[in-house]
């Protein structure tokens, strides 16, 4: 229904929800909020699509998929059955969605037999690679039957997977973002978790001219421990200092990037 995320008491002591809540849900809020929905479609477990005045006939049970059209051409599948479903030459995962439109793509799914949370835009992207698991409980297991509260989690990777989305791969969280002076910021979630990102510079559309680890703060932090790596047209950063909490990219002379 495009209401904004929120940290509820299961996960406000913990930051990587509240980084998924914050650089994808509610980016992806932000930028289908204001657009009027033109269509709504129900699908029902056998594939079949219905309107709203046929959905609302029908037993809740059996409306497990939605798309919803908006007026600038942006598209949301939401999947909330236990089974994947394909669409448009789209998977789209259990309990997972997919949005797209001008200019950004958002999405909670699998690739590879990975799972992720993702989105980007002109202003940046997130990435989590899903190798932590902070869920209270296994995400879907209350709602569909699948077992007792502190069962195995459902929809996290093994603890060492590399994930590739857009420019990013990633064995954590990252977020990076445009900074109002034109640099690039780059925060891990959790902060002390240790892990890398590799970025895609030409697919980014950002070249660097220096790397700059931040404290919490905002302040260079002297001999830090984290590795920069540069080659092959790639950026690789491997955080293993607690110290530092970001890294600023400034741009290139005469590069702005996007």
């Amino acid at each position: 229904f495009l209401t904004a995320p929120t940290m509820d008491d299961k996960i406000k002591r913990e930051i990587l929800p509240a980084a998924v809540n914050y650089y994808q849900k509610r980016r992806l809020v932000h930028r289908l909020n204001p657009q009027p929905v033109t269509e709504i479609a129900y699908y029902t477990a056998g594939g079949g699509c219905l309107t709203s005045s046929e959905a609302v006939l029908r037993p809740k049970a059996e409306i497990q998929r939605l798309r919803e059209t908006f007026a600038d051409g942006s598209e949301l599948y939401l999947n909330f059955s236990d089974k994947p479903w394909v669409i448009g030459g789209r998977q789209i995962e259990p309990l997972g969605f997919y949005a797209s439109g001008p200019g950004f793509e958002a999405e909670t799914g699998r690739k590879d037999g990975l799972w992720f949370d993702w989105y980007g835009d002109a202003d940046g992207c997130f990435l989590n690679a899903r190798n932590y698991d902070w869920l209270m409980e296994p995400k879907g297991t209350a709602a569909m039957g699948r077992g007792p509260e502190g069962a195995e989690p459902q929809f996290a990777n093994r603890g060492d997977a590399v994930v590739k989305r857009g420019p990013l791969a990633t064995d954590t969280a990252v977020a990076v973002m445009r900074e109002a002076d034109g640099s690039r910021r780059i925060r891990f979630f959790p902060q002390k978790q240790m892990g890398f990102v590799s970025i895609d510079l030409a697919a980014s559309g950002f070249e660097p001219a220096e790397v700059v680890a931040l404290d919490a703060e905002g302040n260079p932090v002297a001999g830090s421990l984290d590795g920069v790596e540069r080659g092959s047209g790639t950026l690789t950063i491997r955080h293993r200092d607690p110290r530092v909490w970001s890294f600023r990219l400034t741009p290139g002379k005469g590069r702005t990037g996007r």
